[in-house]
C-alpha cells in the first residue's frame, strides 16, 4: 500500500511542478501589446490623439521610422490642434478589441486655417506650445506617460514627409503569481512519496524477517568405543576373515 501511496504523490509531484514550469514558459502571458501602421500616403505632420494614447492602459512607448529626421512634441490636445489647424496632417487612431490595430486617416487641409499656417513656421521644432519635444536621425523611440487632455505631434522638418511607420506599445501584467506555489507543492509531494517509498522498503524488509536456518539430518544411533572395538577384534568384525567367522558361529566342542 506504502508503494501505491508514493507512485500517486509522484504523479501528483510532476503534475504541479509540470503546471508551474508551464506557467513560466510556453502558457507565459505576452509582456506588451502593440499596434503599428505604415502609412502610404504621406504627409508633412502626425498627429497622435490622447484617446489613442489611453487605448491600453499603462506607459506609452511610440517608435517613429520611415523619414530622414524624427520630430515629436507633446502638448494640450486643444494646442496641438491649433498649431496644425489649416495643415493637412494623418490622425491615427487605435481600434480596440480582441486583436487591437492603428489606423492612419489623412486629414486634409482646411482652407480656413490658410491663414494660420502662412502666420507661422512650418517646423513644428522650437513652438511654445509644447511642453516637451524631442529630435533623433531616422527613428526614435519614447515613453511616455501623458494623462488625458494631452496629445503628440510628430514631422520632419514641416516640408519633408513625415515618419510613415508609427508603432504603440502598451505594457501588460505577465506576473505569473499562481507558478511559485504550484512549484512548492510538486517539491512537497515529492518529498512525501520519498517518505512513503522509504517506509515501504523498510516494511518490506521486516516482513521477510531473518533467513531459515538449514534443518539439521537425524543423529545415528551411536556406540560405544568399547562394542566398536569388539566387534572390530571379534567375530562380528566385517574384514574378519571366514574361518575365524565359523568358529565363532560354531565352536568346538570341549
Amino acid at each position: 500500500m506504502r508503494f501505491i501511496l508514493a507512485i500517486i504523490a509522484f504523479v501528483i509531484a510532476l503534475a504541479f511542478i509540470g503546471i508551474g514550469i508551464a506557467e513560466r514558459t510556453f502558457l507565459l502571458p505576452p509582456s506588451s501589446v502593440s499596434v503599428e501602421t505604415t502609412q502610404t500616403t504621406s504627409t508633412p505632420y502626425v498627429f497622435i490623439d490622447s484617446d489613442a494614447l489611453l487605448a491600453e492602459s499603462g506607459e506609452q512607448t511610440v517608435t517613429f521610422s520611415g523619414s530622414p529626421k524624427v520630430f515629436a512634441a507633446y502638448g494640450r490636445t486643444d494646442d496641438v490642434k491649433a498649431w496644425l489647424n489649416g495643415a493637412s496632417y494623418a490622425d491615427l487612431t487605435v481600434n480596440t478589441g480582441s486583436k487591437p490595430s492603428l489606423t492612419s486617416t489623412i486629414v486634409p487641409a482646411d482652407p480656413a486655417g490658410a491663414a494660420n499656417v502662412a502666420s507661422g513656421s512650418v517646423d513644428p521644432a522650437g513652438s511654445d506650445l509644447w511642453l516637451e519635444e524631442y529630435t533623433a536621425d531616422s527613428s526614435m523611440t519614447r515613453t511616455f506617460s501623458l494623462p488625458a487632455g494631452y496629445s503628440l505631434i510628430v514631422a520632419d522638418d514641416g516640408t519633408a514627409p513625415a515618419p510613415t511607420t508609427v508603432r504603440i506599445s502598451w505594457p501588460l501584467d505577465d506576473s505569473t503569481p499562481l507558478a511559485v506555489p504550484f512549484l512548492l507543492t510538486g517539491a512537497i509531494f515529492v518529498v512525501i512519496g520519498l517518505i512513503l517509498l522509504l517506509l515501504g522498503l523498510r516494511h518490506m524488509k521486516k516482513s521477510q524477517g531473518p533467513r531459515r536456518k538449514q534443518p539439521t539430518l537425524p543423529k545415528g544411533k551411536r556406540f560405544s568405543s568399547s562394542r566398536t572395538n569388539g566387534i572390530e577384534s571379534g567375530c562380528g568384525a566385517a574384514a574378519a576373515p571366514l574361518r575365524s567367522r565359523l568358529r565363532c558361529w560354531f565352536p568346538r566342542p570341549c
